[in-house]
């Protein structure tokens, strides 16, 4: 398993954060201080206005679809967006106007926030180190259920801020199971990667229904 910051997820997670999100581990200490420092931050009324906490909590795992130097193709994530019921088919010309917005608000709470992000990355790499050992188990598994060869590839976009009973998945175009949490869930994670072995047409029909695939 790789473990990446990214950006996007923190700044993302930022201006939730001063838009009233509260389900960050308030009795981490560390965390709840930076956290702090983060709330105190001012941000333009219009962009707290944008920050529907219950949608943007559901586009924290879209955010990996942003490539960086492309043109934002809103069309694309509001399709994956739908098809996982992310958005209701009943207002999706409304949805699509709020969604489109994105990449103006990441690059303004980049500006905003960009202070604390080596803050932040000091603090998760901190970590780490204590997930190892069970990322290591995990790895051993899969090599003997895959084969040294076959290993499917793993990814934690580590968001601190977010729940720790909560945990977003998203499988990447090259195949890699990715999940959006504050630390590993390791047996979520296998579960996904294994589900294609073990039921290989359970899995079809539910990764055509939700467009991840075309059929």
């Amino acid at each position: 398993m790789r473990i990446k910051n990214n950006p996007k997820i923190f700044y993302l997670a930022c201006g939730l954060l001063v838009a009233g999100d509260r389900q960050y581990d308030q009795a981490d200490a560390e965390v709840a201080a930076l956290v702090e420092k983060i709330q105190e931050t001012a941000v333009d009324a219009d962009i707290l206005q944008w920050f529907d906490l219950e949608k943007a909590h559901d586009i924290m795992v879209s955010t990996l679809l942003v490539e960086d130097g492309q043109d934002f193709d809103v069309d694309r994530i509001m399709v994956f967006l739908s098809n996982v019921n992310r958005f209701s088919p009943i207002d999706q010309e409304g949805s699509r106007k709020w969604l489109a917005r994105l990449p103006e608000i990441l690059t303004y709470l980049e500006g905003v926030f960009r202070g604390f992000w080596k803050e932040y990355c000091a603090l998760m790499f901190a970590r780490t180190n204590s997930w190892m050992p069970e990322i290591e188990a995990s790895r051993k598994l899969l090599k003997e259920f895959f084969g040294r060869e076959n290993i499917p590839g793993m990814m934690l976009a580590a968001n601190l801020f977010a729940s720790s009973s909560v945990a977003g998945f998203l499988r990447l175009p090259d195949g890699t199971v990715c999940m959006i949490g504050s630390r590993p869930d390791i047996e979520g994670m296998l579960q996904e990667v294994m589900r294609p072995k073990l039921m290989p047409q359970e899995y079809c029909v539910d990764i055509m229904q939700k467009g991840m695939v075309k059929p």
